[in-house]
């Protein structure tokens, strides 16, 4: 399996961010390198991978299995909701033929006492 996307909204200190993971069409390295000041939101973005895999492996486990959640401390102040979106393949050849093996969740978390629209998509999980 090969990460290519992820997308935090209102997570850690990013209110709208998307990172693609090589190899891209611009840049055809396999690896890719987060560099940045403290503070930055280096570790957030790890975080957030973490916790969107540990839904993935929860899942191999048993088929209802739940990983770890999204912790209300990390949503941005005054957003009702935060969450990860994670789109990965499962081969290599995927990138060249149109994302045929191409899969896609979403975690989200809602603060208490407020309303989102957006809910959590873990079914292709």
């Amino acid at each position: 399996m090969e990460i290519q996307k992820l997308q935090l909204t209102n997570l850690g200190r990013f209110e709208d961010l998307e990172v693609d993971f090589a190899p891209t069409e611009d840049y055809p390295s396999n690896v890719t390198v987060f560099i940045g000041n403290n503070g930055a939101g280096k570790t957030s973005i790890l975080d957030a991978l973490a916790t969107s895999l540990s839904w993935f492996v929860a899942r191999l486990r048993t088929e209802k299995g739940s990983g770890t959640p999204i912790d209300e401390l990390n949503i941005i102040n005054n957003a009702p909701a935060a969450s990860i979106s994670l789109q990965l393949c499962d081969d290599i050849q995927a990138r060249s033929e149109a994302m045929l093996s191409s899969y896609q969740w979403i975690l989200v978390k809602t603060r208490k006492g407020r309303k989102n629209e957006r809910a959590s998509n873990l079914s292709q999980l």
